[in-house]
């Protein structure tokens, strides 16, 4: 099977989930970065798509033909907290942590539901940066756990509840984080942060 990898140039450990598929499961993975087209899905005989901290909206026609073969990683416990610094915002506005696998749709991190993972947190020695660490050990795990199901469509999706949906935009992050300053920050310092 042929995958591409989406990601951010300037995310940490990107060629973590490539090398996971290539050595476990022997899958043929293309890392890419900028913006994707069905042209270059056909050209490169793209079977399936994941995204992961990947900063590009996929467009509608790419979501339809790739409807039951494409997923995207998300760092928080959807429908809570999709958009932008899931991390952060999951703590701040939930308390909670935790990882979502689902299904890319038109609207922003509202896909059905594949897998979900809560990540423990400790509120007096976590930071940030831990909790990332930790977060994306779980997607590995997760991932090894269940590649086979995920590339044959063989788990089941749930839909998620919208009317529970809480997003946050990249333009309101700007004043975030100037707050925040570095992913040092202690995460009991980020429950009581004003903004």
């Amino acid at each position: 099977m042929k995958i591409l990898y989406c990601t951010n140039k300037k995310a940490s450990s990107r060629f973590v989930i490539p090398d996971l598929l290539k050595k476990k499961f022997n899958e043929e993975v293309k890392i890419h970065y900028s913006k994707i087209d069905l042209n270059k899905l056909k050209k490169w005989k793209i079977d399936f798509i994941i995204t992961d901290r990947y900063p590009i909206k996929v467009e509608s026609d790419v979501i339809k033909k790739y409807r039951n073969k494409i997923i995207n990683f998300h760092n928080s416990l959807l429908p809570k907290c999709a958009g932008w610094l899931p991390i952060f915002q999951s703590i701040r506005t939930t308390k909670k942590a935790g990882v979502t696998f689902h299904k890319v749709a038109n609207r922003l991190d509202a896909g059905p539901i594949l897998l979900k993972k809560k990540t423990s947190l400790n509120f007096k020695n976590d930071t940030l940066r831990t909790v990332y660490e930790k977060q994306r050990l779980d997607i590995k795990i997760l991932l090894a756990k269940n590649w086979v199901k995920l590339k044959n469509s063989k788990i089941k999706q749930k839909k998620q509840n919208l009317k529970l949906r809480t997003i946050f935009y990249k333009k309101d992050t700007k004043k975030i984080l100037k707050k925040i300053k570095n992913y040092n920050i202690k995460i009991k310092r980020i429950v009581n942060l004003k903004i």
